[in-house]
C-alpha cells in the first residue's frame, strides 16, 4: 500500500468512530493551529460542558496533548505524508473524549507504549509522587521537557490512557490515543 493511501485509511477509519465531535481538526500542528485550536476548545467548553469541574480538565488535557503533538512536530523532521495529526473532542455534560493521533517512528513506539502502560499501572497516589519525583530531580529530556506530559494527563483526567497503534508501513505506526474526562 503506498503512503498516500495508508494514511489516508487510517485517518478514515479514526473519522468514522467519531460521532459527535464538538471539535475537529486534522492537520499541521504548527504554532497558529495550535493557538486556534485551543481558542475553540475554550469557545466548546463554555457553550457545551455542564461542569466547571469537568470544563477545566477538559481544558487542562487539551492544552497538555496538543502542546505534546506540537513539540513533537517541531523537533522531527517528518516526510510531508506524516505531518499531519488529529485532534478530536467528543461528548458534552459529563462526559468527554478527547482523541488524538499522530505518526511516530515505528522506533519510537515501544517506549511511548512502556511509558503509557507504566503511568496506566500506578494509583492516584503514585502518579502524584512520581510527578513530583521528576519535578524535584530536574532532569530534563533532549526535547526541553521532563517527560510529564502523559503523567499529567493521567493525572488531570483521572482516567487510563487508551492506546492503539495502527501499522502504516515500514518506518511509520500512527499513535492513536484516548482520554475519557469526567467528574
Amino acid at each position: 500500500m503506498n503512503t498516500p493511501t495508508a494514511i489516508s485509511n487510517v485517518l478514515h477509519d479514526v473519522r468514522s468512530d467519531v460521532e459527535s465531535a464538538l471539535v475537529y481538526y486534522e492537520g499541521v500542528f504548527d504554532q497558529e493551529s495550535l493557538d486556534n485550536l485551543i481558542k475553540k476548545v475554550e469557545e466548546v467548553i463554555s457553550t457545551e460542558l455542564n461542569s466547571s469541574v469537568i470544563a477545566k480538565k477538559v481544558f487542562n488535557v487539551s492544552v497538555e496533548i496538543s502542546q505534546n503533538l506540537f513539540h513533537y512536530f517541531s523537533k522531527e523532521e517528518l516526510p510531508k505524508y506524516y505531518a499531519n495529526g488529529l485532534f478530536v473532542l467528543d461528548g458534552g455534560g459529563n462526559r468527554v473524549g478527547l482523541t488524538t493521533g499522530n505518526f511516530i517512528k515505528k522506533e519510537q513506539a515501544g517506549t511511548v507504549v512502556n511509558r503509557i502502560e507504566m503511568i496506566n499501572g500506578m494509583s492516584p497516589g503514585e502518579l502524584k509522587s512520581f510527578y513530583r519525583g521528576i519535578l524535584d530531580s530536574g532532569n530534563f529530556s533532549d526535547q526541553g521537557g521532563a517527560g510529564l506530559g502523559f503523567i499529567d494527563i493521567a493525572r488531570k483526567s483521572g482516567n487510563k490512557i487508551e492506546y492503539q497503534l495502527i501499522d502504516v508501513n515500514d518506518e511509520f505506526v500512527f499513535l492513536l490515543l484516548k482520554i475519557n474526562i469526567n467528574e
